[in-house]
């Protein structure tokens, strides 16, 4: 007969023992290795400089004046977007107001962009001195 009064009081976490009750202990937070290893989200003059792939959303990141929303540096690097859309100014804007670049290979070896939504931009992605540049499945339009 006990077992059935306890048991809906363990259910909701009250831990019984003996005739006395204690609280049960929360359940940790994630380790800071855990969430060092999500992925992170987009922001703007960010520098990638090893292999990357961003958290999916959708980002209103306009162009800073002095650069590129993201900028890729290195040899090898692989930027997942998928499921990401950086947009730069207002879908419904006139597309000769958008400014600025959204993603630069700054001197990059063997980098490839994939999945990547640019819009609103007046340029999408821009390479420069980047030999073996791979862009796969990006829709760069409405820039």
């Amino acid at each position: 007969m006990a077992s059935r009064i306890l048991a809906p009081l363990a259910w909701a976490g009250i831990a019984l023992a003996a005739g006395s009750w204690q609280a049960q202990t929360p359940p940790a937070k994630p380790s800071a290795q855990a969430e060092a290893s999500q992925d992170p989200a987009p922001t703007a003059g960010l520098v990638i400089t090893k292999s990357t792939k961003f958290r999916a959303g959708k980002y209103r990141l306009p162009a800073p004046k002095d650069g590129p929303v993201l900028t890729i540096r290195g040899d090898g690097i692989t930027v997942d977007l998928a499921g990401v859309t950086l947009e730069g100014g207002d879908p419904i804007a006139d597309p000769d107001r958008y400014a600025g670049t959204a993603i630069l290979v700054d001197g990059g070896k063997q980098v490839t962009i994939r999945g990547a939504v640019v819009r609103g931009y007046k340029v999408g992605i821009h390479g420069r001195k980047s030999p073996g540049l791979h862009l796969s499945s990006n829709d760069l339009s409405y820039n």
